[in-house]
């Protein structure tokens, strides 16, 4: 039996070898271990970076919102830049990159680190959509992309490195149900954008650490917080383990009003029982507990 295999099985997918291997990622050891062999999200996958695309222009045109000459913030784009540079041949101005850990450097900048997303588009016709809404002139004699048009800096997860009221578009892709402190985020980005200004934002709902076919993916809303915060705190696939509605609710709170809201309902797994449940998880109706995903577009209200 492969060590991986040894971890995944019953006997030790259970609390205590969480708690273990969350102490772990707090010494030097760990932080370099998880640091190097952490994956995120679209992992530099130029299909996978497209349907994301496609995703998030979809919420923004339902609210009828257009990238061009925007000034567009992504947060967490961990190892894929691709969707910033998308983003400035549809038309934005200028990009900011938002992450907790540098995942990228310099290459952000440098054309030829979008060949293969590019030979994507002009050579597969499922992509035909996307084709004619590029400005592939932009950058195509340019040696470097300069840093006025796309940069990528790191940020604590709560306070963002930008001038209040200077963004128009906020978008992310299963990041925010990375955030430690919600509200807080939630508060930045209406700092940070214009009056009128929107946040898109797709947020996977499903347990991390239980994600694969027949396992519980609502399995995380049994412990409570003291104990999650033990098994997961210092992870790189720590989750929040906020609802669709605990969501809504945090953007009403903070001035958005809600434009676009998309829910992906699953199955509940197949042992599931509410009492099983934490009691702080009990109140919620079966169809709340059922959303995997929401796809979500809010416009930051006037003052």
């Amino acid at each position: 039996m492969s060590l991986g295999t040894l971890l995944d099985s019953r006997l030790l997918d259970n609390p205590v070898r969480h708690v273990v291997q969350n102490l772990m990622m707090r010494s030097p050891l760990g932080r370099v271990l998880a640091r190097r062999y952490h994956t995120t999200g679209i992992e530099h996958d130029p299909e996978r970076a497209l349907t994301v695309l496609r995703d998030l222009l979809s919420l923004l045109e339902e609210a009828s919102v257009g990238l061009t000459d925007r000034v567009v913030i992504e947060l967490g784009p961990g190892q894929t830049p691709d969707l910033l540079y998308l983003a400035l041949l549809l038309g934005a101005r200028r990009v900011v990159g938002l992450d907790v850990l540098p995942y990228l450097g310099e290459e952000v900048r440098v054309p030829s680190t979008y060949e293969a997303l590019l030979r994507l588009i002009a050579q597969d016709d499922t992509h035909g959509w996307l084709r004619p809404r590029l400005d592939l002139r932009r950058f195509g004699d340019a040696r470097r992309i300069p840093e006025t048009s796309l940069q990528v800096r790191r940020f604590d997860g709560t306070r963002m490195p930008v001038d209040s009221e200077t963004v128009d578009v906020v978008w992310s892709r299963s990041a925010l149900e990375h955030v430690r402190e919600p509200a807080a985020l939630v508060g930045e980005i209406r700092r940070v954008l214009k009056p009128g200004g929107v946040v898109c934002s797709i947020i996977d709902l499903r347990d991390h650490y239980s994600m694969q076919p027949g396992q519980d993916w609502l399995r995380f809303l049994r412990y409570s917080r003291p104990v999650w915060e033990l098994m997961t705190s210092h992870r790189g696939s720590y989750t929040n383990r906020l609802r669709s509605r605990d969501w809504e609710a945090l953007f009403a709170d903070h001035g958005f009003e809600r434009l676009v809201a998309r829910h992906t309902l699953a199955p509940l797994p197949p042992d599931f029982a509410l009492e099983r449940l934490h009691p702080a998880f009990r109140h919620y109706p079966l169809d709340e507990l059922r959303v995997s995903w929401l796809m979500a577009t809010h416009r930051k209200r006037a003052a």
